[in-house]
């Protein structure tokens, strides 16, 4: 139940949202013909090293953030706050480290055809939809690569 809060939280306040902003900006500032493959391939790329990178990078920091104050309470001391601000930061640098590159990689292998095809025949008004619907599987994998642990030192609870 903890795992589903924390990836659907950050399905509706960061990733829908955030898409949905960079998307309408981002067909107003680089209107591409689709029958320019060439350059609808460039803008499916640069879209998924710029706004795919950045959310996979959120991601990590949204579970860790989450892990690290797992069980606190309003009420905390400042140097509970402290205490458990320097450990989410810690374990987010650590799941970086391990992760950020391949899920990265995996994105722009997996991303780009996708929304080359999404810039091409799906209308402007329902790319964000086409895109929001795509990354439900991307963010199940996520989930997945976000929880879990490696050699021990990971202490994410799912």
């Amino acid at each position: 139940m903890r795992r589903t809060l924390r990836v659907s939280s950050y399905g509706l306040l960061i990733n829908g949202p955030g898409l949905a902003v960079w998307m309408r900006w981002y067909d107003r500032a680089f209107p591409v013909p689709a029958h320019r493959v060439s350059l609808v391939v460039l803008k499916a790329l640069v879209h998924q090293l710029t706004v795919g990178a950045s959310m996979n990078f959120s991601f990590f920091g949204w579970i860790t953030l989450w892990q690290s104050f797992q069980g606190a309470h309003l009420s905390m001391q400042k140097d509970e706050l402290a205490i458990r601000t320097v450990e989410w930061r810690r374990l987010w640098a650590e799941k970086l480290s391990r992760e950020f590159a391949d899920v990265t990689k995996n994105s722009v292998v997996a991303f780009t055809p996708f929304n080359t095809l999404n810039f091409m025949y799906v209308p402007v008004h329902w790319r964000t939809v086409t895109l929001s619907t795509g990354n439900v599987c991307w963010v199940a994998f996520l989930s997945f690569v976000g929880h879990r642990k490696s050699g021990g030192s990971d202490s994410l609870h799912s």
